[in-house]
Order: structure tokens, then sequence, then C-alpha cells
């Protein structure tokens, strides 16, 4: 009886084949709590979207455990990121914590919009790409408003993001806001770059009519004013245009009605009872290099129509009449200021340039 009790406690004891609780990295769950006998398998899994970097399964064999180790979570801390830096102006899309495979936004405020990246995402505890772009609305993209010119006055003072404009307008009385009247923040830019200026109503042309509370309708002038630097230099103040209608503060002068019966109909010019085209006001300076003054008898034939700068077959054209033409000498450039082209309602279709060759 001895001899069997001796026996069985042999049998029913642990068996040299079953292995040691495996080394269980932090984070991995398993399915298998032991006992762990010959053959029996593990298998690790990840909390969350997470999944094993290496092995995920475990099986013992005679005592030892094959593969002898169990992979780590792809969102375990040691793979995790720390919190970004958001942008100026701007927050991020969540707050962490930041585990591998995790991505995160910036968003910017006030209606701004990120330049550059806006996007990262957590790669083995590094974020790729490794910083954010700027936002629109921040300092670095932020204009400073100019000082008015003299005798007129901006809606906005300070700082303005970008995408936010300001505008002018003229302070004193007969006068009219001629050239580019709003500029706009572009990325920490003034786009145009410049205002126009405030003239007196009379230098654009003959006001023909007056409805008495400063509208009036204006016959534009048509002239070209050539100046011969020499050399091949020329510079060029040419105005044009037909009839417009401007606001004009304190307008107290006389209208020329020209022997015609004038009216203004829902922003429409009336004429004798008919409806007449406002095609604008185009003004601006234009400064030639290697260019010569044409005389009026030239020969060259004018481009009825035609408004504003135009250049064909070397010869210069403002607003049809043929004004310069190309001598093949000099540097050959053309550059344009304060170009555009006034409306009825004074905005400016054209573009402001500032030593822009041509």
């Amino acid at each position: 009886m001895m001899v069997l009790v001796l026996l069985l406690g042999v049998f029913t004891g642990a068996s040299s084949a079953d292995c040691p609780a495996p080394n269980v990295p932090n984070g991995v769950i398993i399915d298998n709590n032991g006992p762990y006998t010959d053959g029996s398998t593990v298998n690790g899994r990840c909390p969350g979207n997470g999944y094993i970097l290496g092995p995920s399964s475990m099986t013992c064999m005679f005592g030892f455990w094959a593969p002898s180790f169990l992979g780590q979570c792809s969102n375990g801390q040691q793979n995790s990121c720390p919190t970004p830096q958001p942008p100026q102006g701007g927050r991020l899309s969540s707050n962490g914590p930041f585990g591998n495979g995790d991505n995160v936004n910036a968003v910017c405020d006030d209606g701004g919009y990120v330049i550059g990246v806006s996007s990262m995402s957590c790669v083995f505890g590094r974020w790729a790409p490794s910083m954010f772009g700027a936002c629109t609305n921040s300092q670095r993209y932020s204009c400073q408003v100019p000082s008015p010119n003299p005798g007129m006055a901006l809606s906005r003072e300070g700082t303005l993001r970008s995408d936010e404009t300001v505008e002018a307008s003229c302070t004193e009385n007969m006068k009219v806001l001629v050239g580019i009247r709003s500029m706009t923040c572009v990325l920490g830019h003034w786009a145009p770059n410049q205002f126009g200026e405030c003239v007196d109503v009379n230098q654009l042309g003959t006001v023909v009519y007056s409805d008495g509370n400063g509208q009036v309708i204006i016959k534009f002038r048509n002239s070209t004013d050539i100046q011969d630097l020499g050399n091949g230099e020329l510079t060029i103040k040419y105005y044009g245009g037909g009839y417009g209608i401007e606001q004009v503060k304190g307008y107290t002068g006389t209208p020329d009605s020209q022997g015609s019966t004038w009216s203004i109909q829902n922003g429409m010019i009336i004429k004798d009872g008919v409806q007449i085209p406002s095609v604008g006001y185009s003004y601006g300076t234009v400064k030639l290099s290697g260019y010569k003054v044409l005389p009026p008898n030239s020969g060259i034939s004018p481009i009825p129509g035609r408004i504003g700068v135009t250049i064909q077959n070397n010869v210069v054209y403002v607003n049809g009449n043929p004004v310069a033409e190309r001598t093949g000498t000099g540097l050959g450039g053309i550059s344009i200021h304060n170009m555009g082209t006034m409306s009825s309602s004074n905005n400016v279709f054209g573009s402001s340039f500032n030593n822009n060759v041509y």
C-alpha cells in the first residue's frame, strides 16, 4: 500500500514538461491564465484598436515557450506620442493621450484655416509630420493697416487677419476716390498694396447731372499725356472713359447738362429717356523703355472701342489710340503703375501694379 501511494504522488505532481507563467508585456491581454501544460498556447491581444508588434502567440513545448516572448502593443505607452504643439491661433481636434496610429488635426479659431500641414499621425512614438503649419488668423499672416492718404479715411485700423478687408473713403467735399478703394490681407500681404487717391470730381470730367443728394453723372474725360524722358524712355499718363455714376461727398457744383435731360433710375443712366451704357473710367501711368513717341499723323490706325493699354505689333495703344512705337533700343521694358478701371460705382476692376515689367 505504501508503494502505491508513492507512485501516485509521482504521477499526480507537476510535470517537468510544463511551462512557467509567460512574461506578458505591459498592456497585452492574454487568453490563458494557466496552468501551462505541454502543448498549451497563449494568445495575446491589445486593447482598443492596437495590435501586437512581434509575436502574438506562444506555445509551451517541453517546458519552454516558443517563441520565448510576446510582442508589445502598438498603442502601448512605449509607442505613444506626446501632445503636439497646436499652431498659433488654433487648437487640437483632441486632447489625447495619443497612441501609435492615432491622428490629430489642427483647428484654427475664428474661421481661419491652416496653411501647410493640418493633420499628424502618431507612428511608434513620433509624429509624422513633426509639426503643424500656421493658421491664417495667426500673427504670422496678419497685416498692419497702413496710414490713410491725406483727405482719406479707412474703415479699419490696427492689425487685420488674413482675408480681412479695409476700405477707403474721401473725407473732403467735392472729392471722389479714384483707383483702389479696398485692400485685402492675403497671408500677410495687402492685395492690392496701395489705395487710390481722392481727387476733385471736376478733374475726372464734366458733371452733367446731380440728384441733389451727392449722386452725380459724370462724362469722364479722355486724354493722354506723354512725357519723353530721353534715351527711349517715356512716361504716359492716360485717362479714358464714357459716363459713370459717382457718389460725391458734399457736391455743390452746377452740372452742365450739355443740352440733354438726365436722370438716374435703378442705378442706370438715362439720357433723354434712353438708357445709355456706363463703360466706366480707365486710368493709369505707363513707363516704357525702348520706345518713341508717335506723332498724331503717324499713319497707324487706331483700334476702335479699345479701353486701357494695348501692345500690338510693337505699337502701344492707349484707349485705342497709337501713342508709342518700339525702337529696338534700350531695355524694352514696360511697367504699369496704378492701372485700373473705375465703374459707375467707383469699384476697380483692374489691378494695381508696382514696377511690374512686361
